[in-house]
């Protein structure tokens, strides 16, 4: 097997080589904190084979594709598949509920957080527990929560092992931890629709949360809010990540495959215009319709075919698109969701196609999650 030390500084490389570094400390934390000590055994591979299923990575069988996998830059592991009902013995196929995430999104993502040793922070999902290893790497007061008792369990015994001194809590990440507040940093590790309120309620005037945005389509816009002022949080659109959802959280749109069996034949025709492909060219555009959407998701499979569907799955649309590049469309239910899509990118287009940072939110008890363009001033939704 490859020796560690040369599969981190190959992997340190890389990552510098891609500016992913945006601060020292977190250099130093990759530098201290050994990944392999978070990896379990068996994980899967989180692209799949021709046979359709992801295939496992076993440390048994090949400890070297093993280590190799667990310094590969740019790759999360996959630890768990819905929840924990299939087990790691095999190739499988599935809802990824917990990953190692890829040494990129990981170093990069706290590289925006704004540790300064002493200050006591929080983080919401601790998976493995790799993350909250590199954040003690910077400040000896960490708390963090996980919702997955077994995850709980093996991320306190990965940290012990390693000699991290880590507060680790079984609990549901979206209440935070009030025992444990006020925090001068929240750090998510799953994404969200909105933000909770109880964790801007536990952050400490001058201090700073660090949340993914769960989006329309795949990527995850990294939110980074201030609270200037008790139970009040405002801030930017910081970056782009990907990250699985919080518990609670979740697409919550399962059935939609039930529903669509169920009525696609009573489903309605249409050709229709549409600039989709702006979808898959700008994180922008991606952000923008799941702001103005927060409630629908857009996908589009390996055929080119564009699903959307609401959280509820009251209601879904195919599109297809012609030669002349319109869309031939079906849809079905009380709300045509290929039309809402349409105008949330025609409002975005119209509004000069702003970016990313150009969006930010506001939380607060009395009107919840605002989102705003510019200016706090200027909500939108």
């Amino acid at each position: 097997m490859p020796e560690w030390s040369e599969l981190k500084r190959t992997c340190a490389e890389a990552l510098d080589a891609d500016g992913q570094f945006l601060t020292d400390w977190t250099r130093k934390a990759f530098e201290a904190v050994p990944r392999e000590a978070f990896v379990p055994d068996r994980f899967w591979w989180p692209e799949k084979q021709d046979d359709g299923l992801f295939p496992l990575i076993d440390r048994k069988e090949d400890p070297n594709r093993w280590a190799e996998a667990v310094y590969t830059s740019h790759t999360a592991l996959i630890t768990q598949i819905d929840e924990g009902a299939v087990k790691p013995d095999g190739p499988a196929d599935g809802h990824f509920t917990s990953s190692v995430s890829a040494p990129n999104v990981v170093v990069r993502k706290l590289g925006h957080l704004d540790l300064h040793p002493g200050q006591r922070v929080l983080e919401i999902g601790t998976g493995s527990g790799y993350n909250a290893a590199l954040l003690a790497e910077r400040t000896a007061r960490v708390t963090t929560v996980e919702v997955d008792q077994a995850l709980a369990i093996a991320a306190r015994e990965a940290l012990t092992g390693v000699r991290s001194v880590v507060e680790v809590v079984w609990g549901d990440g979206a209440g935070g931890c009030a025992s444990s507040a006020p925090f001068d940093r929240i750090i998510a590790t799953a994404s969200v629709r909105k933000v909770p309120f109880p964790w801007v309620e536990q952050t400490a005037p001058g201090g700073a949360l660090l949340v993914p945005m769960a989006n329309a389509t795949e990527a995850n816009g990294l939110l980074l809010l201030r609270v200037e002022e008790p139970g009040r949080a405002t801030g930017r659109f910081v970056d782009t990540v990907a990250f699985m959802p919080l518990r609670g959280q979740e697409d919550g749109n399962t059935g939609i495959s039930e529903l669509y069996e169920r009525t696609h034949q009573q489903a309605s025709g249409t050709i229709r215009e549409c600039a989709l492909h702006e979808l898959t060219q700008s994180w922008d555009a991606e952000l923008a319709v799941s702001l103005r959407l927060s409630d629908v998701w857009v996908r589009r499979n390996a055929e080119g075919t564009w699903w959307i569907s609401n959280r509820h799955a009251t209601s879904w649309a195919a599109a297809r698109k012609r030669p002349d590049g319109s869309y031939r469309v079906k849809h079905w239910g009380p709300r045509d969701l290929f039309a809402e899509v349409a105008r949330a990118l025609e409002w975005w287009r119209s509004n000069g196609r702003p970016a990313l940072t150009d969006f930010g939110v506001t939380v607060t008890a009395e009107h919840g999650h605002q989102v705003w363009l510019a200016e706090p001033d200027n909500v939108i939704c």
